[in-house]
């Protein structure tokens, strides 16, 4: 089961639910809903395949519209949809009238605003009004558009533009030129003024009259105080009050009748949207570091706040490679935010924890001449969680800035350390591989880095002779600090990763496996001498250790061609799964099954599968697809099950729920109903095989999350034939799928070894097949000692269809 997540929250989404102690937002085309008072999360709907624009509700149905003009209904008491309208327009800004009269939508595409009759919108029927607006002068400009809290008028601003329109007749009311461009703008409940808020940190009060005959010349007044631009503003329902939000990350309460004004500093972001309560008071702020804080007006405490997982900005430069298990708890750790770190659960879509690594003004300004903040690249913990690495640097035009660290912290408590070592200027400028391995014999912490200078370095624990900061020193009380221990380096080469272990050869022996590009290093760890070398490739390709065979003697290697199994006793790569082009992998100890990312060719469609791998037999038990090319994946277990997260470029999460148990029993229930679907096997090595394999889990959401907190959502409102040319989930992972696996698995053979033991230096090639090039039915062949037989179209079409029946009578 998969399905996918967004993170960042759209602020015109945020409002609020029943006795205003719930609170929905969408996040992408996910909505949410939270208590306030316990910050609890109740329920994540996914109604939709595209982002939600807006949310608003009426009586007890919350009505979500996408940016496709998809208008959904969903009725608050059981969380289902109800209905729909398609009004079939791209939407850029959408706006509803507090008497839920008419839907405002700005489309994408022209320069005009549609006006929708809502009621007559749900009955079935898309009819609407138009209103020609002001074009931009850029391209890039923001637009804005607010309705009177009457809905008898409508503002449209533009850069330094601000026009009002009648509802009624589509005719302008007020036409106003501002000295600044606009930031946000919000009306008067008796339309006698408008606010609006701009870059210069000025709000502006125009007195327009809107229900005045004759419009005169408009009046207006200044208020000043942010010092960045104002980026939100909310008015009280008597009028007398006004919040405002900025960049700075302060909130200023203008109280309008005497003129003063009070502060809420140090939020620790930029404000994207305020919110007021019926009763005023309370606010509900939401920050671009998607957090909700709820703060009390009478005395700016804040009550609760409800922490959403960041992301660094798409345009920055290639996000770090920053995750990192927390081993105290089954979390990550990873670093988006400039001079930060989140520890987040990824399967409750929760984060728990900040913690800063720099010191920092998180609202600085990003064209001041201040710096920009250290981003930390990587991250490493010890075994145990007490010990914990960053590395961190700063890259700018302006080489006078550029820094980097490495920095080694002591835990005080769950998801906070102290700083205890720092080392300035490490591996000339550019850390790319930070790992840590704790000895057998010893149990000694190490952290191993690898960098620009080609220089493999160990660092370790050392008592200090008298307790001293002295220089790279943290506080005074530690009695350790780090230091490098011992150096490598082979031939200038690339350092792509290290393993430790404790035997070589069956014997008692401590050595670090050092992966190059194309070779691998057998270090002994006790005088770093060089024990024994192997080719990992046929091509000058990195490799990363999967995990060690004690009982074997063997070890389990990764590259961009496929999984390679290495004997050190033979000296011969005995196994291989050749997939191409994985992207990226992870592995699970526990049950040594290992989750590999590559593309794939369906029906001349180019996708992305996510396979199941037992490393122990070299056996490929399922496979999910994915729209989208991964960056990393992850794996977190609840209870009895696993949940794999895939994370892609567009920060974005695809969430594969893992259960074994249930996923042989939906694969009995398929060869069971399936009257035309034959087994056939294959021998292979004196062994018979099954052919098809558990492709997809289908179980109940209940066995795994409590309804309260959690939904898994039908697969199929994800991959969306309109949004994905792709098959949906079950159809993908067919018995066509599962011979072309099991025979990649067949072809594993003792007695057809690949041409990479015998080849000389670097010419190495292998016979094994691709995993795109087995994805057609002509090439579905089964292989024997004697004979070379393939499967006839006929019989695998008929399999097709038994599987698209099944289908149907399960979705």
């Amino acid at each position: 089961m998969s399905f996918k997540i967004h993170h960042q929250v759209n602020p015109e989404t945020l409002i609020l639910l029943e006795d205003q102690d719930l609170i929905a937002f969408a996040c992408g085309s996910n909505i949410r809903i939270h208590r306030l008072s316990t910050c609890e999360l109740l329920r994540i709907l996914n109604e939709s395949n595209n982002p939600i624009v807006l949310l608003f509700k009426q009586k007890d149905t919350l009505f979500a519209l996408d940016n496709r003009g998809k208008l959904v209904n969903i009725d608050l008491g059981s969380f289902q949809k109800i209905g729909e309208a398609d009004l079939e327009v791209e939407v850029q800004i959408a706006r509803v009238s507090k008497n839920f009269e008419h839907l405002f939508i700005k489309p994408a595409t022209v320069d005009q605003l549609y006006i929708y009759n809502l009621t007559v919108v749900l009955e079935g029927t898309i009819q609407y009004e138009t209103i020609d607006l002001p074009a931009a002068t850029e391209p890039t400009s923001e637009a804005f558009v607010e309705v009177s809290p009457d809905g008898r008028f409508v503002f449209y601003a533009v850069e330094k533009l601000i026009q009002a329109f009648s509802v009624n007749d589509a005719s302008i009311v007020h036409k106003i030129k501002h000295s600044f461009p606009i930031t946000c703008l919000t009306a008067q409940n008796n339309n006698e003024f408008i606010v609006v808020g701009d870059m210069t940190g000025k709000i502006t009060y125009y007195y327009t009259k809107l229900d005045s005959k004759k419009q005169g010349k408009v009046v207006s007044s200044t208020a000043h105080w942010h010092a960045h631009s104002v980026t939100s503003l909310s008015l009280f329902e008597n009028n007398t009050q006004l919040i405002s939000g900025g960049e700075e990350g302060v909130l200023v309460f203008w109280h309008l009748i005497t003129q003063n004004k009070t502060f809420c500093p140090r939020l620790g972001a930029t404000i994207s949207k305020v919110l007021l309560t019926e009763k005023n008071d309370r606010a509900i702020v939401l920050l671009s570091t998607n957090r909700i804080k709820v703060i009390k007006l009478q005395n700016f405490e804040e009550v609760s706040s409800i922490n959403g997982i960041t992301f660094e900005s798409l345009e920055s430069e290639k996000p770090a490679d920053t995750y990192a298990k927390y081993p105290k708890s089954d979390v990550y750790a990873f670093g988006s935010a400039p001079g930060s770190i989140q520890f987040v659960n990824f399967t409750e879509f929760k984060k728990l924890s900040d913690f800063q690594v720099t010191k920092r003004n998180p609202v600085t300004k990003g064209e001041s001449d201040f710096p920009a903040p250290l981003r930390v690249e990587k991250i490493s913990f010890e075994s145990s969680g007490r010990y914990m690495a960053t590395y961190e640097k700063r890259n700018t035009s302006d080489t006078r800035f550029n820094i980097n660290y490495l920095k080694f912290w002591d835990e005080t408590e769950l998801f906070d350390f102290t700083l205890n070592t720092s080392v300035e200027a490490v591996h000339g400028g550019n850390v790319t591989l930070l790992k840590s391995f704790t000895t057998t014999k010893t149990q000694e912490c190490h952290f191993v880095s690898f960098g620009q200078d080609r220089l493999l370095q160990v660092w370790k624990r050392y008592r200090l002779a008298t307790q001293s900061t002295g220089k790279g020193l943290g506080d005074s009380t530690h009695k350790y600090y780090w230091k490098t221990s011992r150096e490598f380096s082979y031939k200038g080469l690339e350092i792509t990763d290290v393993k430790y272990h404790d035997k070589w050869q069956g014997e008692s022996k401590e050595i670090l496996l050092i992966a190059l590009a194309g070779q691998a290093i057998v270090l002994d760890f006790s005088n770093f001498s060089i024990i024994s070398t192997f080719k990992t490739s046929t091509e000058k390709v990195p490799s990363h250790m999967i995990c060690f065979d004690n009982s074997a003697g063997r070890v389990h290697l990764l590259n961009k061609t496929g999984i390679w199994c290495y004997n050190f006793d033979e000296q011969c790569f005995q196994q291989n799964i050749k997939i191409l082009d994985i992207c990226c992998h992870t592995f699970d100890e526990a049950s040594q099954l290992l989750y590999i990312a590559a593309p794939a060719q369906k029906d001349q469609n180019q996708l992305h599968v996510v396979i199941e791998i037992d490393i122990r037999q070299y056996k490929i038990l399922r496979v999910y697809s994915l729209p989208e090319q991964p960056s990393h994946l992850l794996l977190q277990k609840h209870n009895q099950s696993k949940t794999l997260i895939a994370i892609t470029d567009a920060k974005s999460n695809y969430l594969i729920v893992l259960s074994s148990d249930k996923a042989d029993n939906w694969t009995k229930r398929l060869l069971s109903s399936s009257q035309n679907v034959e087994v056939p096997t294959t021998k292979t090595a004196g062994r018979s095989k099954n052919l098809i394999q558990s492709s997809m889990t289908a179980f109940p959401a209940e066995s795994l999350f409590n309804k309260k907190s959690f939904n898994v959502f039908d697969p199929r409102t994800v991959f969306h034939e309109k949004s994905h040319i792709m098959p949906p989930l079950k159809l993908l992972t067919s018995v066509v799928l599962g011979k072309m696996l099991e025979k990649i698995d067949s072809e594993v053979d003792s007695s057809n070894q690949p041409d990479l033991n015998l080849a000389t230096d670097d010419k190495y090639t292998s016979n094994s097949k691709t995993l795109n090039e087995d994805l057609t039915p002509e090439s579905l062949t089964t292989e024997s000692e004697s004979t070379h037989e393939t499967f006839p179209k006929e019989l695998i079409r008929k399999k097709l269809a038994a599987v698209k029946q099944l289908y149907k009578k399960t979705a």
